[in-house]
C-alpha cells in the first residue's frame, strides 16, 4: 500500500498507486506526491522520537535548574544577606529578640530533629526543612535570611561547631541524642545515610581491625529514585529477569534500543511489564519509553548516563539490599550504620571493595556481596577474605538475584558462608 498527505488540506489517504509517483488529494484536488505506507509511517515515528528526545533534553534542563535553584534558596543559604534582612516590606515583622515561628512550623522542626539518631548536620536540616514545608520562609516571621543565623533564633534548637562541621539538636531533650531509631524517618528520600557521621562508627570497626576505608557517601543517599527503582526490580524480579539480561547485554555491546513484544503474554502481565518500564522511565533510568498500541510492542531506549549503565548491570542489587536492611533495622529500632560500596586496604596491603557493609550496636558487621550474574567461582575469595579480615563465615552474606531458595540451602550446605535469594533476604535480615 502507499500513501500521501495532502500539504494544502492535510488530508491523508492510503491509495493503490505506485510510490514516488503523483496524484491529485480528493479532498482539494492539490497534486500530492505518493509513499510507501511503511517508510512514511517510519519516518514519521524517526521524527516524533527526535522530538520527543528535545523535549526530554529541555526537561532534563528545566529540571536541573530547578533543582540548582532549590539547593541556593534561602532555606539553605549561609552567604549573608544584610540587604535583604534591612529591607523588609509591611508584611515582615523586623528582626527582633522574642521572635517566634507559628506552633505548627515550630513542631514540624523539632520532629525533624527528633527523627534523626544524634545531632542533624546544619545542611541536612536545611534540606529537610525544605521538604516537608516547601512554602516556608523564616522572613515572613522577621527571622534572618543565613540559615545558621535562623536556627540560632530558635529557642528549642542548640548549633554545635563552625562552618561546614554545625551540627543541630534540640534544647534540653533527650530525644535529641537518643540512639533508639524512629519509624519516621523517610527512608526514600533522605539524605541522613549519606553523611561521615553516619559512617563512623563502621570506619572504627574497620580500623579495629587494621582496614583502612574510603567511604562513598552518595552511595547511600536516597533522595533520588534508585532505591525504588531497585526495590521495584527486585519486587518484580521474575518477571524482569529476561529483560534485565538484554539490557546488561546491550550496554556491553554499547547499544541502547531494545522492544518488547507483549502480544502473546496475559492482559495482567502486558499491564504490569508497562507499568514498570513507564515507572523507570519516570525515574530517568530509561531515555525513552514508547507503548505502540497496534503491534502490542514496547520501545525502549537505554540511558547512555555510566551511573545508570551501573545500576542495570548489577548495582540495582546494592541498593536493594542496602534500603531493605535500613528498614528492617528502623521497624526493630536497632541502633545501626550503614555503608555501600566501601574501598578498603588490608594492612598486607591488599585492596577490596565491600558491596555492604551493616553494623548492629554490640555487634560483628556483616559483609553482603550482592550477585546478579555468575558467583561460584568468587567463593574460594569470599572465604580468603573472611580469613583475612578475622570475621565469622556465618557474617559474609552472598545475596544472589539468580538462585532461588533450594539452591540457596544446598550451596550453604557445601560452604560455611551464607546464601540468600531476594525472598529470603528480605525474610531473615
Amino acid at each position: 500500500m502507499t500513501i500521501y498527505r495532502c500539504d494544502n488540506c492535510g488530508f491523508i489517504q492510503e491509495v493503490l498507486l505506485p510510490h514516488k509517483s503523483s496524484s491529485n488529494c480528493s479532498q482539494c484536488n492539490n497534486e500530492v506526491k505518493i509513499y510507501d505506507t511503511a517508510l512514511y509511517v517510519r519516518a514519521i515515528l524517526d521524527y516524533y522520537f527526535q522530538k520527543n528526545n528535545e523535549l526530554e533534553k529541555l526537561q532534563a534542563q528545566y529540571q536541573a535548574l530547578k533543582d540548582k535553584n532549590k539547593h541556593t534558596s534561602e532555606i539553605i543559604n549561609e552567604e549573608p544577606q544584610i540587604a535583604v534582612q534591612e529591607q523588609t516590606t509591611s508584611n515582615e515583622a523586623p528582626i527582633n529578640a522574642n521572635l517566634q515561628l507559628p506552633p505548627q512550623i515550630a513542631e514540624t522542626i523539632k520532629e525533624i530533629v527528633r527523627r534523626f539518631h544524634q545531632p542533624i548536620p546544619l545542611s541536612v536540616l536545611g534540606t529537610e526543612i525544605k521538604t516537608k514545608l516547601p512554602s516556608f520562609n523564616q522572613k515572613r516571621y522577621g527571622f534572618p535570611v543565613k540559615f545558621s543565623d535562623f536556627i540560632r533564633k530558635l529557642n528549642f534548637l542548640q548549633i554545635d561547631g563552625v562552618n561546614n562541621d554545625m551540627m543541630v539538636r534540640l534544647k534540653n531533650n533527650n530525644s535529641a541524642t537518643n540512639n533508639t531509631p524512629s519509624l519516621d524517618i523517610d527512608i526514600n528520600n533522605s539524605v541522613y545515610f549519606a553523611t561521615e557521621e553516619q559512617h563512623e562508627k563502621i570506619r572504627q570497626y574497620l580500623t579495629h581491625k587494621n582496614i583502612s576505608a574510603e567511604f562513598n557517601y552518595n552511595a547511600v543517599n536516597f533522595t533520588g529514585y534508585f532505591d525504588e527503582a531497585a526495590e521495584l526490580i527486585a519486587e518484580n524480579y521474575s518477571l524482569l529477569e529476561k529483560h534485565l539480561a538484554t539490557i546488561r547485554y546491550l550496554y556491553n555491546q554499547h547499544e541502547f534500543g531494545f522492544s518488547v513484544n507483549v502480544k502473546n503474554v496475559s492482559q495482567l502481565e502486558e499491564q504490569r511489564l508497562r507499568d514498570i518500564f513507564k515507572t523507570l522511565f519516570d525515574y530517568r533510568l530509561f531515555a525513552k519509553y514508547f507503548y505502540y498500541r497496534v503491534t502490542k510492542t514496547i520501545h525502549i531506549k537505554l540511558s547512555e548516563s555510566a551511573i545508570v549503565q551501573k545500576f542495570f548491570c548489577g548495582e540495582w542489587l546494592e541498593w536493594f539490599a542496602t534500603v531493605k536492611l535500613i528498614k528492617y533495622a528502623e521497624s526493630k529500632k536497632m541502633n545501626y550504620s550503614i555503608a555501600r560500596a566501601v574501598n578498603v586496604q588490608l594492612l598486607n596491603g591488599d585492596r577490596h571493595e565491600f558491596d555492604v557493609i551493616f553494623l548492629l550496636e554490640g555487634a560483628e558487621a556483616l559483609f553482603i556481596e550482592c550477585k546478579t550474574g555468575k558467583f561460584r567461582q568468587d567463593v574460594d575469595k569470599f572465604l580468603r577474605i573472611c580469613n583475612k579480615i578475622d570475621i565469622d563465615t556465618k557474617n559474609w552474606i552472598v545475596l544472589a538475584a539468580q538462585l532461588d531458595n533450594t539452591k540457596a540451602k544446598a550451596f550453604e550446605e557445601m560452604y560455611p558462608v551464607r546464601f540468600c535469594t531476594i525472598e529470603s533476604f528480605l525474610s531473615e535480615s
